[in-house]
């Protein structure tokens, strides 16, 4: 049987892609030994390697160039990446946690799961969230304050709710600008915790958390008649709230 011109060009074609697929696929990190494995095991397979790698990167919210370094002359991109290479310190860091992790996962949580069933287990996800640093909301907007001052803050804070809510990134519960206030309140700047715990009012106007901070901030600033407004305040949204109640019983 007589084969076309336009099928012999198919199959050299085919054979052309497959061969470009396997020099790929054999030049690919994860085809290859992985070295200067210090806390896996270096009987790891890629697969397993890989979906750890993974996890880290998800966890993170960061590519592989934030722990590995590229290499000379590599010209950008994953297959360009010394893996190999200790460089970088967050590599360094990130060895130190999985070293971490390890070690609740494998000799205090059974403990606990023993107490309880819980069955529980950590990963990188559990404290970052999707972020390089472990750090809550309030800890961030702290920074800010530090650095910028209060009108950064408000900012900062509408900027990060509209990128990150609905996520799991930063809790942005009422609870975390009380807890900004309180650290300012430590600050003994009193005006710019009151503005936190106003503007945080008028987003949770039924925090009894916020009111009764109010009253700690008015407090701590002398103010005893705006304490009490605010403790009160508190009061009459929880009767539960023994924090207002305790410091009403003070100030009578």
């Amino acid at each position: 049987m007589k084969t076309s011109k336009s099928t012999i060009n198919s199959i050299l074609f085919a054979a052309i892609i497959l061969l470009i697929s396997n020099t790929i696929q054999a030049q690919s990190p994860w085809s290859q030994k992985p070295k200067n494995l210090k806390v896996l095991p270096d009987t790891i397979k890629p697969e397993q390697l890989r979906n750890i790698m993974e996890a880290f990167t998800s966890g993170l919210n960061v590519r592989c160039d934030y722990c590995h370094s590229e290499a000379k002359g590599g010209g950008g991109g994953f297959n360009s990446m010394d893996f190999a290479s200790d460089t970088k310190k967050t590599k360094q860091i990130a060895r130190v946690m999985i070293k971490m992790v390890q070690s609740i996962n494998n000799d205090f949580l059974p403990q606990a799961n023993n107490i309880e069933k819980l069955n529980g287990k950590i990963g990188c996800i559990t404290c970052h969230h999707g972020n390089a640093e472990i750090e809550q909301l309030s800890e961030r907007l702290f920074k800010t304050y530090q650095k910028t001052g209060i009108d950064s803050v408000f900012s900062e804070y509408n900027s990060l709710k509209k990128t990150y809510y609905g996520g799991f990134v930063y809790n942005f519960k009422d609870n975390e600008l009380n807890k900004l206030a309180e650290e300012i309140i430590k600050q003994q700047r009193y005006d710019d915790a009151i503005r936190v715990l106003e503007f945080n009012s008028n987003l949770y106007p039924d925090s009894f958390g916020t009111y009764d901070t109010l009253g700690d901030a008015y407090l701590a600033k002398g103010d005893k008649a705006k304490a009490k407004e605010y403790y009160n305040k508190a009061l009459s949204i929880n009767q539960g709230d023994w924090r207002a109640r305790r410091s009403l019983q003070r100030l009578n």
